[in-house]
């Protein structure tokens, strides 16, 4: 393949012009090969693949999720970010807004240790049981627009039926939507009581609950925050209308109820709400954290598909259009092609791989947050499970041909027999329909 031959596949995907077959295979493989390459590099648009293919592996396992989560820590708002820069605890109560934020812009490690610090209490509660026994969870870390940070999860909780028995004892049993809408009410919430927005989430509250007076204290304090951090403007933004939807894409305002119920025709839980810019929150998460958190209960419903798209579709996505990598990687092969003489044919394959990454990375724009966790050796995402790569063409050709010379019986920690024999039995079924 040659730098013309990829400008002329460059031009016909941005025309979206199909490909002849020669050119599908061609630049197939170089894009396989450019993602075994380039896997391992963290942040990279490759290594996004590996994360949409564990939470498919993690969905074909578990079964659908129980919960989706979004933690967006208030890096512009909480002291604990200027106390992490050097400040003392009165200092950094007493800074403006403007001065929270410009903090953030000259030292990002600050804020990025905050985010981290909050991710990690988030889930050593999470481990501890806040929405229940876990099964097992997966968080990939994303930036916003201003460069901060914050993470969704999808999460799984034991003890949890398959989604059919789920979605069949919602349609059918009422003991069973009233056991749901009670758990619903237990994790979270779109109501607020009519207390007065708080001076500021930095004001101390209380630390302990010990009567009903403190109940109702604490139900007034979530109440404020909430109305700080987890109310959607009723002006909307821009982001409200990305995609040229004509309504919110959020579906706010969103209409009040006075009790939590099950929508029949989709299955989703539809929370008791008295205000109808609310984001559903968790009290205890708001009232610890102080900040924007979205808690969605997945059910068998419309919600399901589109969150599980979110994260391993739009919270994995590749900033580049096809026909932006082809371009970049027909600019790599100039320049190799320009130096070609003198390499030997092994070198030039090498110099050409990295020379298309290195261009590849050179348009991508990185937040500074982000450069810094990387620095720092933060992960880019967060699970409790373990996952086993296998070698597909070994095992194809083992179930092909019964090579038994193909080393594949090692135990797999995800089964509780050898590889080849579930993967044979699942040949059979599915050669046999």
């Amino acid at each position: 393949m040659t730098a013309a031959e990829l400008e002329l596949i460059a031009t016909a995907h941005k025309d979206e012009a199909s490909l002849t077959p020669e050119q599908s295979t061609k630049i197939k493989f170089l894009m396989s090969e450019l993602k075994q390459v380039s896997a391992p590099v963290k942040n990279s648009i490759f290594s996004k693949l590996y994360r949409r293919n564990e939470l498919r592996a993690m969905i074909s396992y578990f079964n659908l999720p129980s919960l989706w989560f979004t933690l967006n820590p208030a890096d512009n708002r909480n002291p604990l970010v200027a106390v992490l820069s050097g400040h003392t605890v009165d200092q950094a109560i007493a800074l403006s807004i403007f001065e929270r934020c410009k903090l953030i812009v000259d030292d990002p490690v600050a804020p990025c240790k905050y985010f981290y610090c909050c991710v990690n209490t988030f889930i050593s509660i999470l481990k501890g049981g806040i929405f229940g026994p876990l099964k097992a969870y997966y968080g990939i870390i994303e930036t916003q627009g201003r460069g901060s940070l914050h993470i969704h999860m999808l999460i799984w909780l034991d003890e949890a039926p398959p989604n059919e028995i789920f979605a069949n004892a919602l349609l059918h049993d009422q003991v069973h939507r009233d056991n749901l809408c009670c758990y619903a009410n237990s994790i979270l919430s779109a109501t607020i009581t009519s207390a007065e927005k708080i001076p500021s989430i930095c004001t101390s509250f209380p630390t302990t609950i010990e009567n009903q007076q403190d109940i109702a204290q604490f139900d007034n304090i979530v109440s404020a925050i909430v109305q700080e951090t987890n109310m959607h403007s009723a002006s909307h933004n821009a982001a409200c209308f990305k995609r040229n939807n004509k309504s919110c894409r959020f579906n706010f305002p969103r209409p009040c109820q006075e009790r939590t119920t099950i929508c029949l025709d989709s299955l989703d839980v539809v929370p008791t709400r008295n205000n109808p810019w609310i984001n559903p929150y968790n009290k205890y998460i708001a009232y610890l954290f102080r900040c924007n958190h979205d808690i969605i209960l997945i059910t068998s419903g419309s919600d399901t598909k589109a969150l599980i798209y979110y994260l391993t579709e739009y919270a994995t996505k590749c900033e580049l259009k096809t026909y932006e990598l082809v371009s970049l990687m027909s600019a790599a092969y100039k320049d190799v092609e320009e130096n070609s003489a003198v390499l030997m044919e092994s070198d030039k394959t090498r110099k050409l791989l990295i020379r298309c990454l290195n261009k590849i990375g050179s348009v991508q724009e990185q937040p500074a947050q982000l450069v810094i966790s990387d620095l720092l050796g933060y992960p880019t995402h967060y699970t409790d499970s373990t996952f086993a790569s296998l070698n597909w063409l070994a095992i194809v050709k083992y179930i092909e041909d019964g090579d038994d010379d193909v080393t594949l019986l090692q135990q797999n920690p995800l089964y509780d027999r050898p590889v080849t024999k579930v993967l044979k039995t699942k040949f059979s079924v599915l050669t046999s329909a």
